[in-house]
Protein backbone atom coordinates (compact mmCIF):
# COMPACT_ATOMS: atom_id res chain seq x y z
CA UNK A 1 0.00 0.00 0.00
CA UNK A 2 2.87 2.38 0.56
CA UNK A 3 4.41 1.62 -2.17
CA UNK A 4 1.55 1.98 -4.33
CA UNK A 5 0.91 5.55 -2.84
CA UNK A 6 4.21 6.46 -3.68
CA UNK A 7 4.26 5.41 -7.19
CA UNK A 8 1.08 7.27 -7.26
CA UNK A 9 2.62 10.71 -6.33
CA UNK A 10 5.30 9.85 -8.65
CA UNK A 11 3.48 9.81 -11.18
CA UNK A 12 0.91 12.86 -9.93
CA UNK A 13 4.06 14.69 -10.22
CA UNK A 14 5.56 13.67 -13.61
CA UNK A 15 1.93 14.12 -14.98
CA UNK A 16 1.45 17.48 -13.41
CA UNK A 17 5.25 18.30 -14.58
CA UNK A 18 4.34 17.35 -18.29
CA UNK A 19 0.87 19.67 -18.34
CA UNK A 20 3.01 22.55 -16.85
CA UNK A 21 5.80 22.34 -19.56
CA UNK A 22 2.79 22.01 -21.64
CA UNK A 23 1.71 25.31 -20.47
CA UNK A 24 5.13 27.02 -21.01
CA UNK A 25 5.45 25.66 -24.50
CA UNK A 26 1.77 27.09 -25.18
CA UNK A 27 2.60 30.32 -23.61
CA UNK A 28 6.23 30.49 -25.85
CA UNK A 29 4.19 29.84 -29.25
CA UNK A 30 2.08 33.03 -28.41
CA UNK A 31 4.63 35.46 -27.34
CA UNK A 32 7.23 34.28 -30.28
CA UNK A 33 5.00 35.34 -32.71
CA UNK A 34 4.00 38.90 -31.26
CA UNK A 35 7.60 39.72 -30.89
CA UNK A 36 8.19 38.72 -34.79
CA UNK A 37 5.30 40.83 -35.92
CA UNK A 38 6.04 44.10 -33.65
CA UNK A 39 9.61 43.80 -35.43
CA UNK A 40 8.09 43.69 -38.99
CA UNK A 41 6.04 46.50 -37.90
CA UNK A 42 8.89 48.74 -36.92
CA UNK A 43 10.43 47.38 -39.57
CA UNK A 44 8.17 48.49 -42.30
CA UNK A 45 6.89 51.99 -40.47
CA UNK A 46 11.04 53.25 -40.55
CA UNK A 47 11.26 51.67 -44.12
CA UNK A 48 7.63 53.70 -45.25
CA UNK A 49 8.98 56.78 -43.00
CA UNK A 50 12.22 57.21 -44.81
CA UNK A 51 10.44 56.57 -48.59
CA UNK A 52 7.78 59.44 -47.43
CA UNK A 53 10.89 61.33 -46.17
CA UNK A 54 12.84 61.12 -49.84
CA UNK A 55 9.88 61.78 -51.69
CA UNK A 56 9.32 65.02 -49.61
CA UNK A 57 12.97 65.98 -50.18
CA UNK A 58 12.96 65.20 -53.71
CA UNK A 59 9.43 66.66 -54.83
CA UNK A 60 8.03 68.29 -51.70
CA UNK A 61 7.29 72.16 -51.57
CA UNK A 62 10.92 73.11 -50.04
CA UNK A 63 12.44 73.69 -52.89
CA UNK A 64 16.05 73.83 -51.41
CA UNK A 65 17.48 69.86 -51.89
CA UNK A 66 15.80 69.44 -54.85
CA UNK A 67 18.26 72.53 -55.65
CA UNK A 68 21.39 71.46 -54.06
CA UNK A 69 20.73 67.42 -55.58
CA UNK A 70 19.99 68.58 -59.58
CA UNK A 71 23.20 71.17 -59.53
CA UNK A 72 25.63 68.79 -57.96
CA UNK A 73 24.83 66.15 -59.62
CA UNK A 74 24.74 67.87 -63.23
CA UNK A 75 28.50 69.39 -62.48
CA UNK A 76 29.83 66.35 -62.82
CA UNK A 77 30.54 64.63 -65.87
CA UNK A 78 29.41 60.89 -64.52
CA UNK A 79 26.51 61.39 -62.67
CA UNK A 80 24.23 63.61 -64.23
CA UNK A 81 22.01 59.92 -64.28
CA UNK A 82 21.40 60.95 -60.56
CA UNK A 83 19.43 64.11 -61.62
CA UNK A 84 17.98 62.95 -65.43
CA UNK A 85 16.46 59.85 -63.40
CA UNK A 86 14.59 61.96 -61.10
CA UNK A 87 13.18 64.63 -62.77
CA UNK A 88 12.28 65.95 -66.36
CA UNK A 89 14.82 67.93 -68.29
CA UNK A 90 12.50 71.33 -68.54
CA UNK A 91 12.90 70.84 -64.55
CA UNK A 92 16.31 70.31 -64.66
CA UNK A 93 17.20 73.52 -67.19
CA UNK A 94 14.79 75.44 -65.11
CA UNK A 95 17.14 75.34 -61.67
CA UNK A 96 20.36 75.00 -63.61
CA UNK A 97 19.19 78.27 -64.96
CA UNK A 98 18.39 80.44 -61.76
CA UNK A 99 21.79 78.98 -60.28
CA UNK A 100 24.42 79.50 -63.09
CA UNK A 101 26.81 81.92 -62.53
CA UNK A 102 26.69 85.27 -64.55
CA UNK A 103 28.72 85.16 -67.85
CA UNK A 104 30.97 88.52 -67.35
CA UNK A 105 31.37 90.16 -71.08
CA UNK A 106 34.23 92.10 -69.99
CA UNK A 107 37.98 91.57 -70.64
CA UNK A 108 41.24 91.81 -69.01
CA UNK A 109 42.63 95.23 -68.84
CA UNK A 110 46.33 94.18 -68.17
CA UNK A 111 46.94 97.81 -67.48
CA UNK A 112 45.68 97.02 -63.73
CA UNK A 113 48.62 94.72 -63.20
CA UNK A 114 51.56 95.70 -61.93
CA UNK A 115 53.84 92.87 -61.44
CA UNK A 116 56.06 93.16 -58.29
CA UNK A 117 58.27 90.36 -58.94
CA UNK A 118 59.79 87.59 -56.35
CA UNK A 119 60.61 83.62 -55.93
CA UNK A 120 58.62 83.00 -53.05
CA UNK A 121 55.66 80.33 -52.84
CA UNK A 122 53.62 80.50 -50.05
CA UNK A 123 51.28 78.38 -48.99
CA UNK A 124 47.82 78.91 -46.99
CA UNK A 125 45.08 76.46 -46.04
CA UNK A 126 42.05 77.45 -46.40
CA UNK A 127 37.90 77.20 -45.66
CA UNK A 128 34.77 77.27 -47.96
CA UNK A 129 31.19 76.59 -46.36
CA UNK A 130 31.91 73.24 -46.30
CA UNK A 131 35.00 72.13 -47.33
CA UNK A 132 38.92 71.93 -47.10
CA UNK A 133 40.69 74.49 -49.36
CA UNK A 134 44.42 74.97 -50.54
CA UNK A 135 45.59 78.30 -51.74
CA UNK A 136 49.06 79.05 -53.53
CA UNK A 137 50.35 82.24 -53.97
CA UNK A 138 53.30 82.53 -56.68
CA UNK A 139 54.62 85.69 -56.82
CA UNK A 140 56.62 85.37 -59.80
CA UNK A 141 53.85 84.78 -62.76
CA UNK A 142 57.14 84.06 -65.13
CA UNK A 143 57.44 80.82 -63.27
CA UNK A 144 53.84 79.70 -63.80
CA UNK A 145 53.05 78.16 -67.65
CA UNK A 146 50.77 75.34 -69.00
CA UNK A 147 52.07 71.60 -69.31
CA UNK A 148 50.31 69.79 -72.11
CA UNK A 149 50.04 65.43 -71.84
CA UNK A 150 52.62 64.03 -74.43
CA UNK A 151 50.46 61.18 -75.12
CA UNK A 152 46.42 60.69 -75.40
CA UNK A 153 46.23 59.04 -72.31
CA UNK A 154 46.61 61.83 -69.81
CA UNK A 155 48.56 61.91 -66.77
CA UNK A 156 48.39 61.72 -63.47
CA UNK A 157 49.57 65.38 -61.56
CA UNK A 158 52.07 64.21 -59.26
CA UNK A 159 53.94 61.56 -61.27
CA UNK A 160 54.33 64.15 -63.78
CA UNK A 161 55.50 66.91 -61.82
CA UNK A 162 58.22 64.16 -59.90
CA UNK A 163 59.25 63.13 -63.31
CA UNK A 164 60.36 66.77 -64.50
CA UNK A 165 60.96 68.18 -61.18
CA UNK A 166 58.26 70.92 -60.49
CA UNK A 167 57.59 72.73 -58.11
CA UNK A 168 53.94 73.21 -57.87
CA UNK A 169 50.88 72.47 -60.41
CA UNK A 170 47.00 72.29 -60.45
CA UNK A 171 45.06 70.46 -63.16
CA UNK A 172 43.55 73.00 -65.95
CA UNK A 173 41.04 72.47 -68.29
CA UNK A 174 38.95 69.75 -69.31
CA UNK A 175 39.74 66.52 -71.49
CA UNK A 176 37.60 65.71 -74.61
CA UNK A 177 36.39 62.57 -73.81
CA UNK A 178 36.57 59.54 -71.48
CA UNK A 179 38.73 57.69 -73.87
CA UNK A 180 40.93 60.34 -74.67
CA UNK A 181 41.65 61.55 -71.16
CA UNK A 182 45.06 63.55 -73.36
CA UNK A 183 43.21 65.51 -75.74
CA UNK A 184 41.65 68.67 -74.10
CA UNK A 185 38.46 69.84 -74.70
CA UNK A 186 38.65 73.55 -76.15
CA UNK A 187 41.58 75.81 -77.37
CA UNK A 188 45.12 74.90 -75.36
CA UNK A 189 48.59 77.49 -76.18
CA UNK A 190 51.58 76.03 -74.25
CA UNK A 191 55.02 77.98 -74.52
CA UNK A 192 53.25 80.70 -77.51
CA UNK A 193 52.18 77.65 -79.64
CA UNK A 194 48.73 76.89 -80.59
CA UNK A 195 48.17 72.91 -78.99
CA UNK A 196 44.66 72.83 -79.54
CA UNK A 197 42.48 74.78 -81.87
CA UNK A 198 38.81 73.46 -80.22
CA UNK A 199 35.46 73.17 -82.27
CA UNK A 200 34.39 76.31 -81.43
CA UNK A 201 34.88 80.27 -83.35
CA UNK A 202 34.24 81.72 -79.64
CA UNK A 203 36.92 80.94 -76.65
CA UNK A 204 36.33 81.67 -73.18
CA UNK A 205 39.99 82.56 -72.59
CA UNK A 206 42.02 81.73 -69.33
CA UNK A 207 46.02 82.54 -69.70
CA UNK A 208 48.73 84.40 -69.63
CA UNK A 209 50.52 86.69 -71.68
CA UNK A 210 53.95 87.00 -72.19
CA UNK A 211 53.68 90.03 -70.11
CA UNK A 212 52.85 87.67 -67.38
CA UNK A 213 49.55 89.13 -66.65
CA UNK A 214 46.39 86.61 -66.31
CA UNK A 215 44.23 87.00 -69.55
CA UNK A 216 40.29 86.57 -69.37
CA UNK A 217 37.33 86.93 -71.51
CA UNK A 218 35.34 85.56 -74.31
CA UNK A 219 37.44 85.82 -77.81
CA UNK A 220 36.79 85.06 -81.42
CA UNK A 221 39.23 83.16 -83.40
CA UNK A 222 40.40 86.18 -84.99
CA UNK A 223 41.08 88.27 -81.90
CA UNK A 224 42.91 85.37 -80.19
CA UNK A 225 46.53 86.22 -82.04
CA UNK A 226 46.23 90.19 -80.86
CA UNK A 227 46.44 88.53 -76.99
CA UNK A 228 49.97 87.53 -77.48
CA UNK A 229 49.32 84.63 -75.34
CA UNK A 230 52.11 82.20 -74.12
CA UNK A 231 50.03 79.86 -71.92
CA UNK A 232 46.52 79.39 -71.94
CA UNK A 233 43.41 76.76 -71.64
CA UNK A 234 39.52 77.22 -72.17
CA UNK A 235 37.63 77.06 -69.73
CA UNK A 236 34.95 79.19 -66.97
CA UNK A 237 33.44 80.62 -65.56
CA UNK A 238 34.93 84.07 -64.83
CA UNK A 239 34.58 85.12 -60.93
CA UNK A 240 36.02 88.57 -61.49
CA UNK A 241 37.48 90.47 -64.44
CA UNK A 242 39.22 93.61 -63.51
CA UNK A 243 37.60 94.00 -60.09
CA UNK A 244 34.00 93.29 -60.82
CA UNK A 245 33.18 90.04 -59.62
CA UNK A 246 29.92 87.96 -61.33
CA UNK A 247 26.89 87.78 -59.55
CA UNK A 248 25.90 84.16 -58.51
CA UNK A 249 22.37 83.65 -58.06
CA UNK A 250 21.13 80.37 -55.77
CA UNK A 251 24.36 78.21 -55.55
CA UNK A 252 26.29 79.05 -58.47
CA UNK A 253 26.03 75.11 -59.69
CA UNK A 254 26.00 73.46 -56.67
CA UNK A 255 29.02 72.02 -54.73
CA UNK A 256 31.96 70.17 -55.73
CA UNK A 257 35.41 69.53 -55.76
CA UNK A 258 36.67 72.76 -57.73
CA UNK A 259 40.12 74.02 -59.08
CA UNK A 260 40.67 77.78 -59.91
CA UNK A 261 43.74 80.41 -60.77
CA UNK A 262 43.48 84.37 -60.10
CA UNK A 263 45.83 87.61 -60.22
CA UNK A 264 46.36 90.16 -57.81
CA UNK A 265 47.35 93.72 -58.50
CA UNK A 266 51.06 92.99 -57.73
CA UNK A 267 50.62 90.09 -60.20
CA UNK A 268 50.87 87.31 -57.60
CA UNK A 269 49.04 84.33 -58.88
CA UNK A 270 46.78 82.21 -56.82
CA UNK A 271 46.31 79.00 -57.32
CA UNK A 272 43.20 77.31 -55.75
CA UNK A 273 41.77 73.57 -54.91
CA UNK A 274 38.98 72.66 -52.76
CA UNK A 275 38.02 69.12 -51.69
CA UNK A 276 34.97 67.24 -52.08
CA UNK A 277 32.75 64.15 -52.25
CA UNK A 278 34.22 63.41 -48.60
CA UNK A 279 33.26 62.80 -44.74
CA UNK A 280 34.57 66.27 -44.04
CA UNK A 281 34.42 68.21 -46.83
CA UNK A 282 31.61 67.57 -49.09
CA UNK A 283 32.56 70.45 -51.69
CA UNK A 284 32.46 73.73 -52.77
CA UNK A 285 30.48 76.28 -54.23
CA UNK A 286 31.87 79.13 -56.84
CA UNK A 287 30.66 81.68 -54.07
CA UNK A 288 33.20 80.21 -51.79
CA UNK A 289 36.02 80.20 -54.79
CA UNK A 290 35.08 83.93 -55.53
CA UNK A 291 35.26 84.58 -51.80
CA UNK A 292 38.98 83.18 -51.27
CA UNK A 293 39.86 85.24 -54.23
CA UNK A 294 38.45 88.45 -53.17
CA UNK A 295 39.93 88.08 -49.56
CA UNK A 296 43.55 87.71 -50.94
CA UNK A 297 42.82 90.52 -53.51
CA UNK A 298 42.47 88.91 -56.85
CA UNK A 299 41.52 91.09 -59.53
CA UNK A 300 40.74 88.22 -61.51
CA UNK A 301 39.93 85.28 -61.55
CA UNK A 302 38.48 82.01 -63.41
CA UNK A 303 37.50 78.67 -62.29
CA UNK A 304 39.22 75.63 -64.42
CA UNK A 305 38.19 72.07 -64.47
CA UNK A 306 37.10 70.96 -61.03
CA UNK A 307 35.54 67.24 -60.06
CA UNK A 308 37.32 64.20 -59.39
CA UNK A 309 40.12 65.93 -61.65
CA UNK A 310 40.84 68.84 -59.16
CA UNK A 311 44.37 68.28 -58.04
CA UNK A 312 47.27 70.66 -56.22
CA UNK A 313 51.03 69.37 -56.25
CA UNK A 314 53.66 71.43 -54.41
CA UNK A 315 57.58 69.94 -53.28
CA UNK A 316 56.56 66.16 -53.70
CA UNK A 317 53.58 65.93 -52.32
CA UNK A 318 50.10 65.91 -53.36
CA UNK A 319 48.37 67.92 -50.96
CA UNK A 320 44.49 67.87 -51.47
CA UNK A 321 43.08 64.69 -50.89
CA UNK A 322 41.41 62.98 -54.29
CA UNK A 323 38.01 62.32 -54.74
CA UNK A 324 38.61 59.41 -57.12
CA UNK A 325 40.81 56.67 -58.35
CA UNK A 326 44.10 57.15 -60.70
CA UNK A 327 41.91 56.70 -63.93
CA UNK A 328 39.57 59.36 -63.08
CA UNK A 329 42.36 61.99 -62.26
CA UNK A 330 44.18 61.64 -65.72
CA UNK A 331 44.67 64.83 -67.15
CA UNK A 332 44.94 66.74 -70.43
CA UNK A 333 47.01 69.86 -69.19
CA UNK A 334 48.45 71.65 -66.13
CA UNK A 335 49.40 74.98 -64.67
CA UNK A 336 52.67 74.33 -63.51
CA UNK A 337 55.70 76.66 -61.33
CA UNK A 338 58.79 75.57 -62.05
Amino acid sequence: MTHARRSYKRSNTSHSGRRRSGIKQTEQKHIMPNRRQLLLKWICGVLITLFVFVLLLLYGPLDGFRVFWITTAMHTSDHQYLATALYPSKTIAKIMSENTVEILVSKTNPSLINIVRNQEIEYIQVEGSAAKGYLLLVHDPSRVTIQVSPTDNGFLLEELCRQQDITAAINASAYKSNNTKGLPLGMVISNGELVSKGSDSTHSIIGLDKDDCLILGIYEDQEIATLNLRDAVEYGPFLIINGEKAKIPGNGGGIAPRTAIGQTEDGTILLLVFDGRQFGSMGATTADVQNIFSQYGAVNAACLDGGATASMYLDGTLINSESSDADNRLLPNAFIVK
